[in-house]
């Protein structure tokens, strides 16, 4: 299943860029709407190859990657290493 969600971001410099539907962009900021897509809908797309490492640095938007990757995550057994941003989980998305 896509969901389409708000990708927040400054436009002179988009690696502060976050998805997330319980906050606005602050003024000078553009947002955009893409399709957001769960790993477990991706990964039979690879086809039989096997995944060995995940990265995940999302922006407080950890919880969904990992409830859309469970059947991924429990089939492949990948190294998973992610970013926790404690500021991003409590601005973004109202949870630490």
């Amino acid at each position: 299943m896509t969901s389409n969600l708000p990708l927040t971001y400054a436009p002179a410099d988009r690696t502060g860029a976050f998805v997330s539907h319980r906050t606005t962009a602050s003024t000078g900021h553009t947002v955009e709407t893409i399709a957001i897509r769960k790993l477990d809908e991706v990964t039979p797309e690879l086809g039989s190859g096997r995944i060995d490492f995940v990265k995940i640095d999302v922006e407080g938007f950890e919880a969904d990657v990992i409830r859309g990757a469970a059947n991924m995550l429990e089939t492949h057994h990948p190294v998973a290493v992610l970013e926790l941003n404690h500021w991003a989980l409590n601005a973004l998305q109202r949870t630490n």
